[in-house]
């Protein structure tokens, strides 16, 4: 354990977090760093276990090369000293604070969009892991958190394993959860990643429905429904899901992994279409919360840690109390999923677990004196069951043969006292099991009516002559062909005659005991998958005819093994030929490099083809990841000459293909746009060519060096033409401006070889037209306005037409003169008549003689003006005022 607040090289622990078998979860802060980060610690009695200490870096190796904000990140993980100069082994990982276990959300009313939107999420951070050829194997809600923010994380990478790495577990060992394991898992058999598919379907089902996919009394069944049985259609439980989504559920959750989606990129693929699916989904964090405090308030618990050491949860707030005396979810799981590689805390956890004595799958399972090593293989029409049982016989196996038993709970209080009140109460006892019922000891009766029985006095017969060499000959000769067995019950019946023969006996349990050793040899290395091994140990076995049967199960195994590893060495070959780097790598995986399993002639040549496939491989992958950058920054024109270097590689030929498809398109476009901005050059549609143009990037590494230079001097030209085009329309412009209509007019011939101011030329030439009609319309106004002697209407008129050649044509000017000679000449004679009209009124002296050359004066005041004679008015007008003046003297 460590302390809250101590220093652990440059770490400062936190709170506990949580706590299982082997180690604990603590919050703390990198102090290098200053970031908070989640520390799990091995436990101290298993740090000095190299199994364990390896299964904790492979951990830790799996995720840090997986970089995805869906998954849990690990910085660091090594050996630490702390204040007392202790040492202590940690993985150092991302702290998901403020995170609720998806498990929380189980049995809300989650809809499926939410959940489904969870799957993506966990999904996409797989497919960033398979990348990395990293398959989880224990995928559940227990595993999935949900930040603040809604964003799902999957955590505990305890199982996951580096299809390139040498596995720490074996084929015919239980891996997983039971409600989310795959069928393959219950079997023992080896989990791909397609497993994971398997065990994401389980938990979406879950999640959606608030129920696993089997229900059932005890795991072991569970695990056979897993294998055997069709789970209901997630739409019978469900029925608004949409169809074609409760479908691609169900294929997640296909008993055979050829029918699930092919990877997790195909779940994220298929959900990034659907409708109604949110990026994330902040709105559980509240759900979460929400039925978290529900429990708190109504005292359950939920368990966060399994005994094996996948510390569930362990990223969360809060912590979890050692596991109890109970068998809990996690302790049900630790039976399955950590006696493989912690037999010490499954075996606890055995002891430690009740089980229901009415319980008959379970005592199935479980004998009364289990074995030290699995028996024979189960026949073909029972395998799926019998794969069930041998892999809780390699859990017992994986304890070292301890014996185990169900036996009634002892009362606390008697020690001795094995029958409880409860006749269900049992637990699960680890150790050499005692008899529960042993034979009664016989206890002398008193008869009270005692019956004489009558005196035999037939005489005792007598005893016949054995002879003894008759009874040493049959073991002599089964000793002779090795049939030990055979000898033992020849021996027994000697021994009942005479006692001069011990070394008979001797030379029997020495060959019984050689015999049963070479079995339990065969026995583990065929357990363990190490068939070269024992086809080599089968070779000294052959030769005892009471283990033919034996032998002939195992040698069919080695003789299947050997086959498949042929038929294996000749797809690798094939491959190779086709240039199938990835296929014969997988191959290659396929076989192994464990000299035990496949013999070291075979590892040798694996191992120089092994060489060639890696050189390959790794420049196909080079060369893919190439492609794919190229392809993703868009560098169309450096992907073409890329592509010729992936030709040689079969397996590249979609993506080549594909790209090739991206590159011919992207240069059909550029030579479409080249080629309408030529055509507009040539019809000095200057905007139609710059708008083509503009449509072509100026990256050479998109387009070429060619095409690029090509787009430079045709915009070079449009340069040029469009400029040109401005000078004209900006003149055009300026004339209109200025009113200078007649010039304007002229100008626009310059803008015929523009079709872009063809629009512009139109609207000046309405312009132009309008001006002119005006124009006449004043001329002919003043025309009128001369006639009615309205003079200043008509010089007002004239004015409009006005006299500048450059914006009136001379026609129309010299129209307007004459008619301007015309009213002046006639406003002249108006004068003359209104002055004397005047004159004459005042010599009338009369009062109407004065209103008549009051207004005579006024008639005459327009004419004057537009005559010129505004100065002999004023005369005109002061000389009658004199003389009215006198007169009025």
């Amino acid at each position: 354990m460590l302390s809250p607040g101590c220093t652990v090289g440059n770490l400062k622990i936190g709170k506990l977090l949580g706590r299982g078998a082997m180690g604990e979860v603590y919050s703390g802060e990198q102090v290098t760093l200053r970031r908070p980060v989640a520390i799990k610690r091995i436990a101290g009695h298993l740090a000095d276990d190299p199994e364990i200490i390896q299964r904790f870096a492979r951990e830790a190796q799996c995720v840090a090369k997986v970089n995805s904000q869906h998954v849990v990140a690990v910085y660091e993980f090594g050996q630490y000293t702390d204040d007392q100069n202790d040492k202590h082994y940690l993985i150092i990982m991302e702290l998901v604070e403020g995170a609720y276990n998806l498990k929380t959300c189980i049995g809300t009313e989650i809809t499926w969009q939410q959940a489904s939107s969870i799957i993506l999420q966990v999904a996409d951070g797989l497919a960033t892991a398979s990348e990395h050829d990293v398959i989880h194997r224990d995928i559940k809600p227990d595993n999935i958190m949900i930040n603040k923010k809604g964003i799902a994380k999957l955590a505990d990478f305890g199982l996951a394993k580096s299809v390139d790495s040498t596995a720490m577990t074996m084929e015919g060992t239980l891996m997983g959860t039971p409600n989310y394991m795959p069928p393959e898992a219950c079997r023992g058999e080896m989990v791909t990643a397609t497993g994971d598919i398997y065990s994401l379907g389980a938990t979406w089902y879950h999640l959606i429905t608030g129920m696993p996919l089997f229900t059932a009394a005890n795991t072991m069944a569970i695990l056979r429904a897993h294998c055997d049985e069709t789970p209901k259609h997630i739409s019978e439980v469900v029925p608004d899901i949409p169809k074609d989504v409760a479908d691609f559920i169900m294929s997640c959750v296909a008993k055979d992994p050829a029918d699930r989606p092919a990877d997790a990129e195909a779940i994220v693929a298929f959900l990034s279409k659907a409708d109604g699916v949110p990026q994330k989904v902040p709105e559980l964090v509240r759900i979460a919360s929400a039925a978290k405090a529900k429990n708190d308030a109504s005292g359950s618990t939920m368990a966060t840690i399994a005994d094996s050491g996948q510390m569930d949860g362990s990223l969360m707030a809060g912590s979890a109390e050692p596991a109890a005396a109970t068998m809990s979810a996690g302790m049900a799981e630790t039976l399955v999923t950590g006696a493989h590689e912690n037999p010490g805390a499954a075996a606890d956890t055995l002891a430690a677990s009740p089980t229901t004595a009415n319980d008959t799958s379970a005592q199935e399972t479980i004998p009364a004196q289990a074995p030290a090593a699995s028996g024979p293989a189960a026949p073909a029409e029972q395998k799926s069951k019998a794969g069930l049982i041998i892999g809780l016989l390699v859990v017992v196996a994986a304890i070292g043969g301890t014996a185990f038993a169900l036996m009634p709970k002892a009362d606390p209080k008697d020690p001795g006292q094995n029958q409880t009140n409860n006749p269900n109460d049992t637990t699960v006892v680890v150790g050499p099991v005692e008899n529960p019922d042993p034979d009664p000891v016989d206890e002398p009766t008193t008869d009270p009516d005692p019956v004489e029985e009558p005196v035999d006095t037939t005489p005792d017969p007598v005893e016949p002559t054995v002879d003894i060499a008759a009874l040493v000959t049959p073991v002599n000769a089964a000793l002779a062909k090795k049939e030990f067995a055979k000898a033992q019950t020849a021996y027994d019946a000697l021994a009942k005659h005479s006692e001069d023969h011990k070394a008979l006996q001797t030379q029997i349990t020495d060959g019984l005991g050689i015999q049963n050793s070479l079995k339990k040899d065969v026995q583990e290395l065929d357990e363990k998958g190490h068939f070269a091994k024992l086809e080599e140990k089968l070779k000294q076995i052959k030769s005892y005819p009471e283990l033919t049967a034996f032998y002939a199960e195992k040698d069919k195994k080695v003789n299947a093994f050997k086959a498949a590893m042929a038929n294996e060495v000749k797809n690798l070959e094939t491959s190779i030929a086709q240039k199938l780097w990835s296929k014969a790598d997988g191959t290659l995986k396929q076989i192994g490099k464990n000299p035990d399993i496949i013999g070291r002639t075979l590892v040798r040549s694996v191992s120089d083809q092994a060489v060639l496939v890696s050189a390959n491989l790794k420049q196909q992958q080079t060369i893919a990841a190439e492609l794919k950058t190229l392809a993703g920054e868009k560098h169309l024109a450096l992907l073409k000459p890329a592509l010729a270097k992936a030709n040689d590689f079969p397996e590249l030929a979609d993506r080549v293909s594909a790209y090739a498809e991206q590159v011919q398109a992207k240069e059909a476009q550029v030579q479409t746009d080249l080629k309408k901005s030529k055509v507009a050059i040539a019809a000095q549609q200057w905007s139609v060519a710059d708008a083509a143009l503009q449509n072509i990037e100026t990256d050479a590494k998109v387009v070429g060096e060619t095409a690029l230079k090509e787009r430079q001097s045709l915009a070079q030209q449009i340069e040029q033409g469009a400029a040109a085009q401005m000078q004209v329309s900006k003149e055009l412009n300026t004339l209109r401006d200025a009113g200078q209509f007649v010039l304007l007019e002229k100008a626009l011939e310059k803008a015929a070889p523009f079709p872009d101011l063809t629009k512009t030329v139109a609207d000046y030439k309405k312009q132009i037209a309008a001006d002119a009609d005006a124009k006449n319309k004043a001329y002919e106004s003043a025309l009128k306005e001369i006639e009615a002697d309205q003079f200043l209407e008509a010089q007002a008129s004239l004015d409009k037409i006005g006299e500048d050649s450059q914006k009136t044509n001379n026609v129309l000017i010299e129209k307007a003169k004459k008619a301007r000679a015309q009213f002046k000449q006639k406003a002249t004679t108006y004068f003359t008549l209104s002055v004397e009209k005047a004159v004459a009124g005042v010599q009338a002296q009369t009062k109407e003689g004065l209103q008549q050359s009051s207004k005579a004066l006024r008639d005459a005041a327009p004419a004057a003006k537009v005559a010129g004679l505004e100065d002999q008015l004023k005369s005109v007008t002061l000389q009658l005022v004199k003389i009215i003046e006198k007169r009025s003297e």
